[in-house]
């Protein structure tokens, strides 16, 4: 079998063989995987239900199953890492990897693509987010590759503009209609944000709240975005199409746009060349001749003060802005530093006046008494929920940064956080006048690609948008040349193949080098667990186990009493924090500042205009129409004495006889009725019975009319706006979005109506008899603005449209 061609694969979720979704999103198009899980007998039961069906794939769990246990219609199989593709030819066969190794081992085994399950997936994980692992693997291998994990349609989108061919869709599905989820998931579910899960020896899993004794689910960050695209989208075909319209759309967007292009929006705000800052990095970023570098090649650069104060804090920030007088230039700060010293570093700001600030774990109020200063100040903003709470108190200048960084890290990986942030930024009313800075994971033409796709819906309504690195510069050659940091330190992140994560306390966190400095830092925190410590005292003892560390690795510097000494390289190596984000497994090659800034902003623009976009689709008439299949997915109608679908279907089964004599407020039998008559002669008829519709109740607010105007527009006209809106709740398109641009709307009305003929009838008195008498000018309808296309015919569909 090919290769899947379509950019969305769905997975049904939490390890769980749920046939009906399979079902559903095969009947949508798509190609779909039943995770067969780790009970044979569901899995084989939910083969037996797709066994008629061509195209079915499968992931292969902890349940036994071999190939000839497949039914013929499989003709796609998932693979964990390290099994052998061999067995399961001619079948297509992809296989999960977390890690570079695992993909190198299983092209060599024949694979034809690979799933690259990031962090942020359910069940077994690595340490690589999506964003990073993606930009891996594209270096180190040539097949095919689809990204699984914490991905809502926008990042699906920086995904396949990055070099997927394309995402894997499973915790999204999670309450779709066709969806088989647990009950208790699905009730918790709507308020989830994606951090409810926890990794447990490389697992990911969701533990219910208050039920400790109930089985955890294999669930990952991807979870935030089931409400919001159930919500929006209904179905397992809804939802889906709404990644693959997404992927499309956001990528022609970018392309057109180039967010990240060299004097964007943002980079002209600043005076500066390009729309990137350096971000503050603590021991790092604390040298004026840095920060001229950075500047000089057209970035924003950023001091760390860090817990800095006193003199070395003032002559860092005199010296900083003496070298850069009318330029741009930022200090970074702690939001939460102790209250002393945080009064100290914003009174010396307050005196020097940087352009720029930026707050790490600051909040508005904080921001808003440095803007009244007249400085520019951006907040780090690490949570959805934080962010609206930001944008109601009216701070408007954010950074977003992903775990993927170095130092501190949160709990999301960046392109769950940024697809979060992004749809909470398109629902505030004016995201024209707000600023993001994209961070964790950047570092080059094919990460900026990435962050610009994501970020086109936002330029497209008038944001300002940039990025903020801090690992990329660690391998550029003014980093040692400045002073920033010495050779031992840029020889540790050209030696990492991986990174690590040290925690100290829940929610404290710091990735580093895998150096020795980690090793004795597990061990001490064994030690101290097995000496059955209060864990207070173990979070304590392993914060001050820390302190010094960076300070020792990036300038070879330690406290011994009162004074600070160098160390020998070797101790160095030995003792020292390296704080680099993951992206430092992906460089072992120098480069300058100007070299990696050009390949970030200029790259990017290459890369989105090397992005292989499928054209819009044209369809041209075909000369001899053929046969094509049409699926009926909503009804309603209005009948004589059946005022909707469910009457009129009754009436049928029961062969109800719906004619009926004239009703006098129609016209009167009296004066048209003749059972005499035989023509036109004398303006009578012989009928006088008829199917009539009944009283329809119609609100012309919900349809934007208003009421003033009913008595100018033709009932028909009304009466088509009601039965349309029920033929679309119907197919459930009231709770859900759908494709515009490819829905027609064909009505079919006769001319010559009632209020048409009042209207005429006005018009031509005049003209035959006079004047037109008191007692006619009160009953016929008067011309207003609304007349013409009240009773016209063809603009009933314009109506619906």
């Amino acid at each position: 079998m090919a290769l899947p061609t379509a950019r969305v694969i769905a997975l049904t979720p939490c390890g769980r063989p749920d046939a009906r979704l399979v079902r559903a999103a095969l009947h949508a198009g798509f190609p779909a995987l039943l995770d067969l899980g780790a009970d044979p007998s569901a899995a084989r039961a939910a083969l037996a239900e797709l066994r008629e069906l061509r195209g079915v794939g499968v992931r292969i769990g902890q349940a036994p199953m071999s190939p000839e246990d497949l039914p013929e219609g499989v003709d796609l199989v998932l693979l964990p890492a390290g099994a052998d593709p061999a067995p399961w030819a001619p079948r297509t066969v992809l296989v999960e990897v977390t890690d570079v190794d695992q993909a190198r081992a299983a092209v060599a085994a024949g694979a034809d693509g690979l799933v690259a399950t990031g962090w942020e997936s359910g069940g077994v994980v690595g340490e690589e987010t999506s964003f990073v692992l993606l930009q891996h693997l594209l270096a180190e291998v040539s097949v095919p590759i689809w990204v699984r994990g914490g991905l809502g349609p926008h990042a699906a989108a920086a995904c396949v503009a990055g070099g997927a061919a394309g995402v894997v869709v499973d915790d999204p599905l999670l309450l779709t209609r066709e969806c088989r989820a647990p009950g208790v998931l699905r009730d918790a579910l709507p308020s989830m944000d994606g951090t409810e899960t926890e990794v447990e020896d490389g697992v990911r899993l969701w533990r219910p709240r208050g039920r400790p004794s109930a089985d955890p689910l294999p669930l990952g960050a991807g979870s935030a975005f089931a409400a919001s695209l159930a919500r929006e989208h209904r179905t397992v075909g809804g939802v889906l199409t709404a990644y693959t319209t997404t992927i499309d759309e956001d990528r022609r967007l970018a392309r057109r746009l180039r967010p990240l292009a060299p004097d964007n929006a943002l980079a002209r705000r600043w005076g500066l060349r390009y729309p990137i800052a350096q971000g503050p990095m603590t021991r790092v970023s604390d040298r004026a001749a840095f920060a001229e570098a950075v500047c000089d090649a057209g970035g924003l650069a950023f001091l760390a003060l860090s817990l800095m104060r006193g003199e070395a804090a003032r002559s860092l920030l005199e010296d900083t802005a003496q070298r850069l007088a009318g330029r741009t230039w930022g200090v970074g700060i702690l939001g939460f530093a102790p209250p002393e010293l945080r009064r100290e570093q914003l009174a010396l700001l307050a005196e020097v006046r940087p352009p720029v600030v930026l707050i790490a774990g600051g909040r508005p109020s904080q921001a808003r008494a440095l803007e009244e200063q007249g400085i520019e100040t951006w907040l780090h903003v690490p949570s959805p929920g934080l962010l609206s709470m930001y944008l109601a108190e009216g701070a408007r200048r954010f950074v977003f940064e992903g775990r993927e960084s170095g130092g501190h890290v949160g709990p999301r990986g960046s392109l769950a956080l940024w697809e979060a942030q992004v749809e909470q930024l398109l629902r505030f009313d004016a995201v024209e006048e707000v600023s993001v800075l994209f961070a964790g994971g950047v570092h080059d033409g094919r990460s900026a690609a990435m962050v610009a796709t994501l970020a086109a819906p936002l330029v497209a309504r008038g944001a300002r948008v940039g990025v903020l690195m801090g690992t990329a510069y660690l391998f550029t050659r003014e980093a040692v040349e400045t002073g920033a940091i010495l050779p031992g330190f840029q020889e540790q992140a050209r030696r990492c193949n991986r990174t690590t994560v040290l925690q100290t306390a829940p929610g404290h966190a710091t990735r580093c080098v895998d150096s020795p400095y980690v090793r004795a830092f597990e061990a001490e925190r064994r030690r101290l667990l097995a000496e059955g410590r209060d864990p207070q005292e173990v979070w304590a003892a392993l914060e001050t186990l820390n302190l010094g560390r960076l300070r020792i690795a990036a300038k070879g510097l330690v406290r011994r009493g009162d004074a600070i000494v160098p160390v020998d390289p070797d101790t160095q190596v030995r003792d020292g924090l390296f704080m680099v984000g993951q992206v430092a497994a992906l460089h072992d090659e120098l480069t300058t500042i100007a070299a990696l800034h050009a390949d970030v902003s200029e790259g990017s623009v290459r890369a989105l205009r090397a992005d292989d976009l499928p054209e819009p689709a044209v369809v041209a008439a075909p000369r001899r129409p053929r046969p094509v299949d049409v699926a009926i997915v909503g009804m309603a109608c209005i009948y004589p004495d059946a005022p909707d679908l469910d009457a009129f279907w009754a009436h049928v089964l029961d062969g109800v006889d719906a004619i009926r004599d004239v009703p006098e407020e129609r016209w009167s039998p009296r004066i048209f009725w003749d059972p005499e008559s035989r023509g036109a002669e004398g303006g009578q008829t012989y009928a006088r019975t008829g199917g009539w519709l009944p009283a329809i109740r119609f609100d012309p607010l919900a349809y934007g009319i208003p009421p003033r105007s009913l008595v100018s527009i033709e009932p028909v006209q009304l009466l088509a706006l009601e039965v349309a809106r029920r033929a679309l709740a119907d197919a459930g398109y009231d709770e859900r979005s759908f494709d515009r641009d490819r829905t027609a709307v064909i009505f079919g009305a006769e001319a010559g109506t009632e209020l048409a003929g009042a209207y005429g009838f006005r018009t031509l008195y005049r003209q035959y008899v006079g004047p037109l008498p008191p007692e006619l000018d009160a009953v016929l309808p008067t011309f207003t603005e609304d007349t013409f296309p009240g009773v016209l015919a063809n603009v009933i569909a314009g109506r619906i449209a």
